[in-house]
């Protein structure tokens, strides 16, 4: 009932430059739900959108972005593909996220509208460049990840069985040098 009085209002002032920098933050970590979900959003009469994005809007368009976002959710799972779907759509996320700010701000005077492009292209650019970090410094491989989350729990559950107050130097990863005086501890002690 309250969904049906309501009236999508088009974004003014901070309340779209909120919605854009939502979009283009989103836009940088996966395009395809972004746009979807603004085509959604807009069917439902939850968000007004510019007459220049009534595009996305379009069931078909709608229907293409959730096969592409299902193809990246499926191959997010394979490594190498992942590493190279990622790496292609820098050439994609990016422009799309500055035409969506360039579209959406197609009422303001044109030095603004510049201006909004380039703040999203520039947040598309480092929310991917922030995700391709990520997935490139995190080992690909399972066994290593299955590994590291197991210590991790073996080390969260003997934290809770300890004291309180009690720093056992071997626990904290951060303290690097107890961590490599131990051994040496270990092997003065045998003598």
């Amino acid at each position: 009932m309250l969904l049906a009085s309501r009236i999508a209002l088009i974004p003014t002032g901070t309340e779209l430059t909120a919605v854009l920098v939502v979009v283009c933050f989103s836009a940088g970590l996966n395009v395809y739900a972004t746009v979807a979900m603004l085509g959604l959003l807009s069917r439902a009469n939850l968000l007004a959108l510019p007459g220049s994005l009534h595009a996305v809007q379009n069931w078909y368009v709608i229907a293409v972005c959730c096969l592409l976002f299902l193809i990246e959710l499926v191959g997010d799972k394979i490594p190498i593909f992942d590493l190279l779907w990622n790496a292609a759509h820098t050439f994609v996320r990016i422009p799309v996220a500055a035409l969506l700010a360039y579209a959406a701000t197609s009422g303001l005077s044109a030095h603004k509208q510049l201006l909004a492009t380039f703040f999203g292209a520039l947040i598309a650019f480092l929310a991917h460049g922030g995700k391709m970090a990520a997935r490139v410094s995190v080992p690909s491989r399972p066994g290593k990840c299955g590994l590291r989350m197991g210590a991790a729990r073996r080390n969260a559950g003997a934290a809770r069985r300890r004291p309180r107050g009690y720093r056992d130097p071997a626990s904290h990863p951060g303290d690097l040098r107890a961590r490599q005086s131990l051994p040496r501890l270990a092997r003065d002690r045998s003598r």
